[in-house]
């Protein structure tokens, strides 16, 4: 966050490393979007998880409840995928 708001200060900014770039005064749903969306991009690198006794390996394409393998068709894995790489977001069903 900044109050400078010059294009050569944005530039300057996230090509030193910046995420984002907002200029002050902004609003707070703003700020909070754009923090969403960087946590939505960190999210996504994660290739395990666990939910109880659910595993899941996006890496290795598996699956498993209480230790043992579950066989989900593609279309299956696939939704189940979606879900995971989007926790606690809104989705449509319009998504291929």
């Amino acid at each position: 966050m900044t109050a400078r708001d010059e294009v050569p200060d944005r530039v300057k900014g996230l090509r030193g490393g910046a995420e984002d770039y907002i200029v002050k005064p902004f609003a707070m749903e703003e700020l909070l979007a754009r923090v969403q969306v960087v946590l939505r991009r960190f999210n996504k690198k994660q290739n395990a998880f666990r939910i109880r006794d659910v595993e899941v390996d996006l890496a290795g394409g598996t699956a498993k409840r209480g230790g043992m393998s579950v066989e989900l068709t593609k279309r299956e894995y696939e939704l189940l995928k979606v879900l995971l790489l989007n926790k606690n977001i809104a989705l449509s069903s319009a998504l291929s």
